[in-house]
């Protein structure tokens, strides 16, 4: 499965962007001695923490996109790797809501202290950005859960989204409390509302 083509200039757009520095900056935050990506996608992430000297390793399905180690974290029981951080940035939407206990289990089991991921979430979002000479920017995200029903999307590999029915925020909450991680903060990303961050520590 070569999904290396997907990951072309159309799908880093702008929006994106924001999203990759949001992704460094949560990391950043915590000051970890060792990463896990799950995901590898366009390869931003784990080459510019690299650069900067970060311990990462990296875990993807597809062995196109050279991951540390090809393994499918949604159907095979994960061992014998451990980091301070697992972050997962627009990967668990892909599995399939039946494997999904599984591929939680395996990043709650592989983290030591921390957990942060990002998620599509269906919403309709209402924006507001003022900025006025010698005051501070002011912005306002109203988000509102469209409350569909979660189905497949051969379109962008969907199997569900966060705002759907049965998979809110509250239930992706307690999924990771139940497995002994609490949350830290939640938040949309301002400038690309369709991804909503999530950072959970270890109780």
């Amino acid at each position: 499965m070569n999904q290396s083509k997907k990951y072309n200039k159309e799908y880093d757009h702008h929006s994106r962007w924001m999203s990759y520095w949001h992704q460094i900056k949560n990391i950043f935050d915590l000051e970890p001695n060792s990463i896990v990506e799950i995901g590898v996608g366009s390869g931003v992430l784990s080459e510019y923490l690299k650069k900067r000297d970060f311990n990462i390793f990296t875990l993807d399905i597809d062995n196109f996109l050279k991951p540390d180690m090809v393994c499918d974290i949604s159907s095979q029981y994960i061992d014998g790797i451990y980091s301070d951080v697992v972050c997962a940035f627009q990967v668990l939407e892909h599995i399939n809501l039946n494997k999904i206990e599984t591929a939680l289990d395996n990043i709650c089991r592989m983290s030591k202290k921390n957990v942060v991921i990002s998620l599509p979430q269906n919403v309709f979002s209402f924006k507001f950005y003022f900025k006025i000479p010698l005051f501070k920017s002011f912005k306002l995200l109203l988000i509102i859960p469209k409350l569909r029903k979660n189905r497949y999307f051969q379109k962008n590999g969907h199997y569900w989204e966060i705002g759907n029915i049965g998979t809110s925020k509250k239930w992706l909450i307690k999924s990771f409390k139940k497995r002994g991680f609490e949350l830290v903060k939640s938040y949309t990303v301002f400038e690309n509302s369709y991804h909503v961050f999530f950072v959970f520590k270890k109780i």
